[in-house]
Parts: C-alpha cells; structure tokens; sequence
C-alpha cells in the first residue's frame, strides 16, 4: 500500500476546515521567480539534482514511533519501501526495479504465497513521482511543468501557491512567505494521483544542506514524524530478488 493510500485513510478520520481565497497571477515570469526562490531556499537546485538516491522514515507520532512507511528510491527507477499499517490493515515490502515488481505481505491473500509480482506498471511509476514531488520538488530525473502562481488564504495566514503538472496529475505547493518553504501540498481537484487529500509540512531541518520537514500531519488528524537521508549505502540486491518480510523496515541496508 503505498504512500498516497496511507493519505487516504487518514483522512477518512480527519476533519477539515479551511477558508481559501485566490488571487490569479497567471504571469509566468511570477511563477518561475516563485520556484526559483523556493528551491534556493530548500538548498539549491544543484544540490537536489546531485542525489543519487533518498531515504524516507515516516514514524508514528507517539510512546511506539512504529515505523509506518519506510522508502527507498535509487534514481533514476528504482524503489523499495516497506509500509505498516498496522490491524486489520497489511504489513508489506514491494521493491521495484524499474522493470519488474515484487510485492511481499503479512497474510497471503495470493494463491497462499503472500507475494505478488510482475512487470512494473502505472502505480509504480506514479508511486515513483509521487515520493519526489512531495517531498524533493525536484530531482535530476523529475521537473514538474510550471503552471500557474496565486495567492490563497488559510485561516488568517496568506500563501503564496505554485500550481504544477507533475506528469501524472496537477498539484499546489503552499509556500511560506517568510522562509520561502512548502508548507502544504495539495491536489488542484477534489482527489489526485499525487495526493489524496492536503499534507501539512513543519519544523523543517537541515538534511546534508537540504531543508526537509520533520513533521507531516493531515488536517486536524494525527502528526506523524518524518526522517530523511540522501545516498545512503544500501544493497543493490534488492532490486534484484523477492523481498522477505522478516528483513522487516531496514531491509534496504547491506
């Protein structure tokens, strides 16, 4: 199940309530300097283009921090992750390699075996885009077509708000005015391909000089943490055999 699924049953238990106002500056000029400004202040597109590939932790905010979603992806198409979503929900591992899928689970629902496979489709390519344009805005494999720029209103704080064409859906990045960091990502209509429902973005650190935010919650729902690393040691086997559920959520390590 994967990151975007996650999102959705959140938000089943969120409820939200937010009063948005727009204001249309369709120059593009606007929306380019808008970009521009929000990368440098993430670390520079340099930076985010030098990754060869990123880690992604997503941990329960609570006495546990179980791991709930724990990702791997090595540019420029392969992925690995591991999601817990606890009772009566599945456990499972999927590594992709670009080409070919493996999909592992707790309980086998498959013919008995408990893993699926087979040649890499269109969710796994969306689950492949859809981990860099949440979290990295771009990479040196994504650039999402600039589309518009607009000013928007969440209770009584002003944003500014880059709409983009990410390949596989349209989505808004609410950016802060003071520190030039996304705050919120949101689909443009009322479900995406990217996100489900709107993710909130907080207390950002610096990750190896880029900004990354350590907290993500959904509307007035639960938080959960976030950790982050860039070109990470990992073993290139498991690009290349099943997964096994008992390498639990650091089986991408060597």
């Amino acid at each position: 199940m994967n990151f975007t699924m996650i999102l959705r049953l959140a938000g089943l238990l969120a409820s939200m309530c937010v009063i948005t106002y727009s204001q249309s500056l369709q120059t593009s000029d606007v929306v380019v300097k808008t970009w521009e400004r929000v990368l440098l202040a993430k670390g520079g597109r340099q930076r985010l283009e030098a990754i060869s590939n990123f880690l992604t932790i997503q941990r329960t905010n609570g006495r546990s921090s179980r791991i709930v979603h724990e990702t791997l992806i090595v540019f420029p198409k392969k992925r690995w992750a591991w999601v817990d979503l606890g009772a009566p929900f599945s456990t499972s591992i999927n590594a992709n390699n670009g080409s070919y899928f493996w999909e592992a689970y707790d309980k086998s629902r498959y013919d008995g075996t408990g893993i699926i496979s087979g040649p890499t489709g269109l969710g796994d390519e969306r689950d492949l885009i859809q981990d860099q344009a949440i979290f990295l805005m771009e990479t040196r494999g994504y650039h999402p077509k600039l589309l518009s720029s607009s000013l928007e209103r969440i209770g009584r704080e002003e944003f500014d708000v880059v709409s983009v064409d990410s390949g596989l859906g349209q989505i808004k990045y609410y950016i802060d005015k003071k520190t030039s960091l996304v705050r919120r990502i949101a689909s443009t209509g009322k479900n995406g391909n990217i996100v489900a429902i709107p993710v909130d973005f907080s207390d950002y650190r610096s990750v190896q000089g880029i900004m990354m935010p350590s907290k993500l919650a959904w509307g007035s729902g639960p938080s959960d943490n976030l950790e982050f690393a860039f070109d990470v040691d990992y073993d290139p086997a498991i690009f290349t055999r099943p997964p096994a559920l008992e390498d639990g959520p650091e089986g991408w390590k060597r």
